[in-house]
């Protein structure tokens, strides 16, 4: 370098050490204050004296006094990134302000590159009439002769000496008369740069950006203080490290001891050095390390002993090549925590969850430089379309900026049969046809071929890094999500509500999501888990034990949608604030139903013909309606009932009804499951654990008389006595005698099916959608201005 400085954050201290060598000028980066609020500002102040720094830091509380002392001082100065929210107090008022006190703005290379963008288009918008309304508003003279007519310099703000020259100013050179040296002195210098006379050159920065500065940063202090000796060879996880969070990297070789400290050693001070199963974090994360570099060719080059950071110029693929390795590190290490960790679950070991819960802990701590990245990005991002919605220039500069609602959905169910599968669905089909930008975000290992051929239904699938089955439900499988991949995802295509649709591990990455991306963040309460649970296992602790991670999970959302009114009284009386729960409306296509009656080809049969939809599992109640329909067979001896459905329960139930008119059908869909419904009189539905039931409404649009269960959603979903029944009590005499008032009362059966259609066709599905959507944004707004 021909010149050398140092603007250090309110000290001069570094650049004192070194002051004494020729071409060394002083300088700092001045925390500055608006004395009314405390919005700090960032100030550069080159070629400074000690006495000028002491000035400085006296001044520095109140920018209105510390700007004409620069000026009148004649010290170089610009306002660093003058959008970026150092303390999250600035605002469009303080920009304006400081278009009035500074004549140089920075072009920052270490944070989010909109902020530039949006700097450049706000300056290129600036004209004398804008700057003197700007006097006339604040009642402050602008200290600068022409405020429209800004300067730019650029620097890389780089802490970690890995992205020295990522951003630069480039000076034309005046011109020494009389010695003809076109290479100028420092002050000649910086007077070039106060009067324009610059380029700058920019490489736009990520969030992976920053966050490898950070890695970079923790890297070589941990490195530094183990001062250990070294005399063996690298490890090939360690030499990447060195080669991608160092300036220079080490060129001798490293004990096994000091390899082991300083590597995983450094990578536990961001995971907390927590232990994971019988292996400890120490030795999973050296295990997972070594396999990801050999795994990857290019991360085998990178950790090249004969590689050194100038190897890698490419400063983005860099990042991503960082971010590649320790995404995948994170994924294998949690394979390994949560599969140990469940197994020792269904072995019983309940208490084993917590340990679960420290080892996925410490794995998100392990990606904090991330959060913190994604965090202030997503900061940087939403100030600089305020800025930009603020002057009118968004829509010419970045369309993808506006105002627009954008909704990511988070579910571990997508493909499988269920109702919440078949709800996604259709709100991902009725968002694409009113032009709505919602996105169904799901994690499993293969997405079925109807969806990938078919745009409106398709979802994004993220690949997991491992799977876990149930052994009494295979069906159902835990699958384990890429959480750094899910959140580049999220950041880049910029949602501005993020939905999760379940609590499991997809749940779980959308609250972390949410968190790292400064993003409002609402919840459905699909399914009521706690009660599946006690159903399931009769276990009234378990019950217990769900419920509070129920809790612990819906109370961390900015809203939650229940189903039903039931289902918002029950998280109520678990403690959940009654203003966060909200009841969204739902809704039916009833014209895609042909009720029998309405039908030319309508013949009144003698049967009566009973249905049931739905999972054949435990939880569903359905040995009630065997027991149920055992005792009406003999009393109505033309009676039928059909199970549409599939589940662990499936063998059981046939068993019971060997010697009674029932007809399992197994899984339909489409036409086959509409005619199921069309071909039926009475729907019986005894499940007492569904917040909602989409079965029930398709029945009644379907034109059938309905019976349910007295506990639950389901109920909410029939006008009781009118389109359908409510059984009060939650045994087989009850349903029998609900079953029996309809099957022999044909003109009551008869009225109750008309009803029950006009009930149905009064809840059309697009105006249900669109209400939810209202209500989403509504609330979204909410959750911003809280």
């Amino acid at each position: 370098m021909d010149y050398v400085t140092i603007t250090d954050h309110d000290t001069i201290a570094g650049a004192l050490e070194i002051a004494h060598l020729p071409q060394v000028f002083i300088s700092e980066e001045i925390s500055a204050f608006f004395p009314d609020d405390r919005c700090e500002i960032h100030v550069l102040a080159w070629n400074i004296t000690e006495k000028q720094h002491e000035d400085i830091q006296r001044l520095r509380s109140n920018i209105y006094d510390l700007v004409p002392y620069l000026i009148q001082q004649n010290i170089p100065h610009a306002c660093a990134h003058p959008l970026c929210p150092a303390n999250d107090k600035l605002t469009i008022p303080h920009v304006e302000k400081l278009i009035l006190l500074f004549s140089v703005f920075e072009l920052n290379g270490a944070r989010n590159d909109v902020q530039n963008e949006v700097l450049r288009s706000i300056v290129a918008g600036l004209t004398p009439e804008m700057t003197t309304r700007f006097e006339e508003k604040y009642n402050r003279a602008s200290l600068v002769a022409q405020p429209w007519n800004k300067h730019f310099m650029a620097g890389s703000d780089d802490h970690s000496s890995c992205n020295i020259a990522r951003s630069f100013t480039r000076i034309t050179p005046v011109c020494d008369s009389g010695k003809g040296n076109t290479l100028p002195a420092a002050a000649q210098l910086l007077q070039a740069v106060m009067q324009g006379n610059t380029t700058v050159n920019t490489v736009p920065a990520t969030p992976l950006c920053f966050a490898h500065n950070l890695y970079a940063i923790g890297y070589q202090f941990y490195k530094n203080s183990t001062d250990l000796a070294q005399d063996m060879h690298y490890s090939s996880a360690l030499r990447f490290a060195e080669n991608m969070l160092t300036g220079a990297p080490e060129l001798k070789p490293m004990s096994v001891k000091t390899r082991m400290l300083t590597l995983a050693g450094f990578l536990l001070r961001f995971g907390r050095g927590r232990r994971t199963t019988e292996k400890s974090m120490q030795a999973n994360l050296l295990e997972a390390a070594e396999q990801v570099i050999a795994q990857s060719p290019q991360l085998q080059h990178a950790a090249s002993e004969t590689n050194t950071i100038q190897a890698l110029k490419d400063l983005p693929q860099r990042e991503e090549m960082l971010t590649h390795f320790i995404s995948e590190v994170t994924e294998k290490v949690q394979h390994i925590c949560v599969d140990a960790v469940l197994e020792d679950i269904l072995k019983g070991n309940f208490f084993n969850v917590f340990k679960l819960i420290g080892s996925i802990g410490s794995l998100y701590a392990l990606l904090a430089p991330y959060g913190i990245g994604y965090s202030l990005f997503s900061k940087d991002r939403k100030f600089a379309e305020n800025c930009l919605q603020h002057y009118g220039i968004h829509n010419r500069m970045r369309p993808q900026m506006a105002e627009e609602t954008a909704i990511a959905y988070f579910t571990d169910t997508y493909c499988e049969v269920n109702g919440v599968a078949k709800s996604l669905q259709i709100t991902l089909s009725l968002a694409a046809a009113h032009g709505k930008k919602l996105d169904m975000l799901t994690c499993m290992p293969k997405v079925a071929n109807a969806f990938l051929n078919d745009p409106k239904l398709a979802p994004i699938n993220f690949t997991p890094t491992g799977s876990f089955s149930m052994p009494e439900y295979p069906e159902l499988s835990l699958h384990h999500p890429p959480a750094l991949k899910i959140i580049q995802h999220c950041f880049d295509r910029g949602y501005t509500l993020l939905h999760s649709v379940t609590p499991g591990p997809m749940g779980l990455i959308a609250l972390l999501a949410a968190k790292m991306l400064n993003l409002p963040i609402h919840a459905t309460y699909h399914t009521s888990f706690p009660q599946y649970v006690y159903r399931l296992t009769d276990d009234p602790s378990l019950e217990e034990t769900t419920w509070r991670y129920i809790f612990w999970y819906y109370n961390q959302m900015d809203a939650v949608f229940a189903p039903s009114e039931a289902t918002r009284q029950d998280l109520i009386a678990r403690g959940l604030q009654p203003q966060k729960i909200h009841v969204y409306p739902r809704g039916i296509d009833a014209s895609v139903y042909s009720p029998a009656w309405q039908r030319d080809d309508f013949s009144k049969e003698q049967q009566i013909r009973f249905l049931y939809v739905g999972r054949l599992s435990k939880e569903k109640s359905l040995h009630l309606l065997m027991e149920a329909f055992r005792r009406v067979y003999p009393q109505v001896p033309n009676a039928v009932l059909t199970l549409v459905g599939d589940g662990p329960q499936f063998a059981e139930l046939q068993k019971m009804a060997r010697d009674l008119p029932v007809v399992f059908t197994g899984y339909l869909e489409g036409k086959a499951l509409i005619q199921a419904y069309e071909n039926a009189d009475i729907f019986v539905f005894p499940s007492a654990t569904d917040t909602y039931s989409r079965v029930v409404l398709e029945a009644q649009a379907a034109g059938l008389a309905t019976i349910v269960s007295g506990v639950g959603g389901p109920k909410e979903n029939i006008i009781p006595g009118k389109s359908g029944l409510v059984v009060e009590h939650e045994n087989a005499e009850a349903y029998a005698q609900a079953m029996l008032s309809l099957a022999c009362s044909p003109e009551r059966m008869q009225a109750m099916k008309r009803a029950a259609r006009a009930w149905a066709e009064s809840r059309p599905l697009r105006s249900a959608f669109m209400a939810q959507w209202q209500l989403f944004e509504k609330l979204k707004s909410q959750s911003q201005v809280a």
